[in-house]
Order: structure tokens, then C-alpha cells, then sequence
């Protein structure tokens, strides 16, 4: 199976979502907010997680495991690659 077939399956599941986040930075001229959306992919099976980070490595994305149970992709870019292929969930 494709690697972009293994993360749309995981990502299209129901253990996974789409976040839009809100961040806000202090600044010296008030704060600042920006929004900004990840992915979180979240199973108990080590053996599922772990196929599904090794088809995101192949794809060269960017991820970090927040949990035991998670897998968050957050970068912009690698963002906009998911939704090429799976489709934006925002």
C-alpha cells in the first residue's frame, strides 16, 4: 500500500481530527493571535501508530507524538500536503 493510502485511511478514521488552533503571543505593541490547523491521530496499538508514522516519514512530513496515544502534525507545510492528497477537514 501507497504511503499517501495509509495516512488518508488513519487520517480519515474515527480516531482522528483536525484542530484549529488559536495561539496568542505577547508582544511589546499588545498580543498578537494567529490561528492555525494540525492534525492529531490518536490509538492505543503501537503497531497501528507506528505504521502510520513510518508512511509519514516516506512522505518526508514532520510529526511529534504529544501522547503514548498521539501523533500530531502541525507544520504548515506538511499540513498543506495531507490536504492535497486527503483533502482539507477545515
Amino acid at each position: 500500500m501507497r504511503p499517501e493510502s495509509q495516512c488518508r485511511q488513519a487520517l480519515e478514521s474515527i480516531e482522528a481530527e483536525v484542530k484549529d488552533c488559536e495561539i496568542g503571543r505577547r508582544l511589546p505593541s499588545g498580543t498578537n493571535r494567529y490561528r492555525y490547523t494540525r492534525y492529531m491521530f490518536t490509538n492505543a496499538s503501537t503497531d497501528i501508530l507506528g505504521i502510520f508514522t513510518d508512511a509519514l516519514d516516506l512522505l518526508g512530513v514532520h510529526w511529534t507524538q504529544t501522547n503514548t496515544r498521539t501523533i500530531s502534525i502541525a507544520r504548515r507545510d506538511d499540513v498543506a500536503f495531507l490536504d492535497s492528497f486527503i483533502g482539507p477537514k477545515c
